[in-house]
């Protein structure tokens, strides 16, 4: 049983969040000097609007959605974080850990 995600394919939630860990580091390193970093280009991005459609608030947060960046979060000890930038120029920050909780198995995969 695997964990499927767009195109992608994990045997475990664990899995899954080195995957975007390592892929949200890729990017900051390849823009070191960027005050934030928009991706919409990569196959990363796809992958992450597919993983969000699970966030319990997807709706609301999704409403009025431009694109997706990343930023430091200056209150999170200046963590890398994903946000949303809506329109009427209103960002809103959106975590990955909750879509994976409620991410469920696919037992067709093999």
């Amino acid at each position: 049983m695997n964990y499927q995600i767009g195109t992608k394919q994990f045997k475990t939630k664990k899995d899954i969040h080195k995957y975007i860990v390592n892929e949200k580091l890729n990017i900051h390193f390849q823009n070191p000097n960027e005050e934030y970093i928009n991706f919409e280009d990569t196959e990363f991005y796809k992958f992450l609007l597919e993983l969000f459609k699970h966030h319990y608030y997807y709706e609301e947060k999704f409403k009025d959605m431009i694109y997706i960046y990343i930023e430091r979060d200056e209150m999170n000890h200046n963590n890398l974080s994903f946000y949303i930038w809506k329109k009427g120029h209103k960002k809103e920050q959106i975590g990955y850990t909750h879509p994976i909780k409620q991410l469920k198995k696919n037992i067709n995969l093999k």
